[in-house]
Formats: structure tokens, sequence, C-alpha cells
């Protein structure tokens, strides 16, 4: 790994490299470098990415390339890993040198242990005119679709629809290393009642159901989850104070604090409203419980064809 930090640098560096760029930006994107190694050594990897991605502004190498494909390895970005991976090869080719060699050598090897971990998705499509499919809000040609996938490990949310049939949509978990397959099936819509039959006897609607407590104890439930979010808020706010005051007040690290400082606040603000919708539920799950009792009021909602009705007792 230092071997090829060395390598790397010597490539940030190199007069062919950067014949654009002024002195001036070659001097700070060195120390940018030099910044972003110390945040890979300590595992940030958001922080590094962040200024590796400065440096690509002013000069794309091979060796700045390869870092960034790191970050988003480690970052679970598994399919942009995978493409500046292939980038840092082709870029790293064309030096024709042991320095360019050495960096085939890396990404070629990251590949080969990249490949297998891309989740693959694989879709089932019906043979249907004007279908349209999206995956993630982006649309998907149908081309495209029907051939496997690769997407990053997490949630995926897959849509479809057609003329003449009900949407679709499927909420996916991709994990890594698995071929995964999903079937869109479109349902047809039902053609409209028709008009001229009479209309079906309302069913007897039902009695009403005894009195429950449950109304408050799901107010109760939803208000100890907004008290567990704020407290989640409130912690997030102290780790990123903490180390916003650790990173920001050490003069050789570049610190966004603009940025860090509008995360704070949210997550301050956050917290407040879950906090305060946490007080608002537990004060009406207290009165819901109080003032039910088993001469309390219940209702029922019934349905039939054509026809719906309320029952209960208040």
């Amino acid at each position: 790994m230092h071997a090829l930090r060395a390598i790397t640098a010597a490539l940030l560096l190199s007069p062919l490299c950067l014949a654009a760029p002024t002195e001036a930006e070659i001097k700070a994107a060195r120390k940018l470098f030099e910044q972003a190694q110390e945040h890979e050594a300590a595992r940030r990897w958001i922080d590094a990415l962040g200024l590796l991605e400065r440096i690509l502004l002013v000069k794309e190498t091979a060796g700045v390339r390869f870092h960034a494909a790191v970050c988003r390895e480690h970052l679970g970005q598994l399919v942009e890993a995978e493409a500046d991976y292939r980038r840092a090869a082709e870029l790293a080719t064309q030096m024709k040198s042991r320095e360019g060699d050495a960096i085939v050598a890396q990404a070629s090897d990251a590949l080969a242990a990249l490949k297998p971990r891309i989740p693959l998705l694989t879709l089932k499509l019906p043979e249907l005119p004007g279908l349209q499919i999206s995956l993630d809000d982006t649309p998907l040609p149908a081309e495209r679709a029907r051939r496997p996938i690769p997407r990053n490990p997490g949630p995926a949310q897959l849509r479809a629809s057609a003329p003449g049939h009900k949407d679709f949509t499927l909420s996916l978990a991709l994990t890594e290393g698995t071929q995964q397959s999903a079937e869109i099936a479109l349902q047809p819509l039902q053609p409209p009642p028709d008009a001229s039959a009479p209309p079906p006897a309302a069913p007897a609607p039902p009695p009403a159901p005894p009195p429950r407590r449950w109304p408050a104890l799901v107010v109760g439930g939803a208000s100890l989850a907004a008290a567990g979010t704020g407290a989640f808020f409130f912690l997030q706010h102290r780790r990123l104070d903490r180390e916003t005051t650790s990173i920001c007040n050490d003069p050789e690290y570049q610190c966004d604090r603009s940025g860090r400082n509008a995360r704070l606040a949210d997550y301050q603000r956050y917290g407040l409203v879950a906090g305060g919708i946490a007080l608002v539920g537990l004060g009406a799950a207290t009165y819901l419980w109080v003032s039910s009792s088993p001469q309390g009021a219940g209702t029922a909602l019934w349905i039939g064809p054509n026809q719906a009705g309320v029952a209960g007792r208040w």
C-alpha cells in the first residue's frame, strides 16, 4: 500500500499529467492528495473521496482515480468503484511505464475481488405494449431491463406501468454477492360496472365491535418511537460536534465547516421535532387510555357492492 501511495503521488505531481494546470493548482492538488491519504488511513472514506473528487476536477490521473475507487468500495458504492477501477487501469495503460504497470496490476486485482460482490438483478418482463419501467425513479429501457442489472447493495424501488393495467411497485433489498430475480406482474384494470344492472341488496350492518384500547397503545408506541428517533438525532449531533471540533481545529485538514454546521443544525432540529412529537403523543395516549372504558364507543365499517356504511355506538 505504501508503494502504491508513492506511485500515485508521483503520477499526481508529474509534469506530463498536470501540464495544463497552473503551479498554484499543482500545489493545491498536492496538499489535497496528502490530506486524502490521511483520511484514508483513518478510514474516513467520505472525507477522502470528497478531496479526491476535487483533485479530479483539476486533472484526472490513474492514481487519483484508483484511490477514489478504493473509497467508493468501502462506502458500498460497488458499481461506481468498478467503473473507477476500470478507468484507473485504462489511464495507467496509456502511461507505458513501470508505475503505470503497477497500477494496472493493482486495479486488476481489485476488480477480480470486487466483481463477485456486486449484486445482479434480473427482471422478468411481460409482453405488453407501452410497458414503462423505472428503477429508483430512473427510467429503464426494456432492452436493458432484459439483461442482468448490476446494482449497489441496499434497498431498491422497482416500478412499472402499461396502458390498461394497474401500476406495479416492488421494494427490493439487494445484498452483496447475490443474484436476485423479480417478476413484473401487471394486473389489468377491471371494466366499469354495468349501470343497467340493479344494485345488489346491501348486507346487514355488522354488530358494533366491543370497545378497545388499541388506539392508546398505537399512539403510545408511536410516541416511544418518536422519542427514540429524537435520542438518535441527539447522539448524532453530539458525535458530529465532537468530530467537527477535532477535525476543523486541526490546521492539517481542510474542513468543510459550513457543511458540517448545516448537518449539526439539521440534527438538532430533527431531534427537537421528534421530541415534541413524542411529548404530544404521550399526552394523547394517556388521554385515550384514561377515557376508554368497557362502555366506551365502538365503530365498524362495512362495505358492499356500490354501498358502504358505518355502524357502532357513540
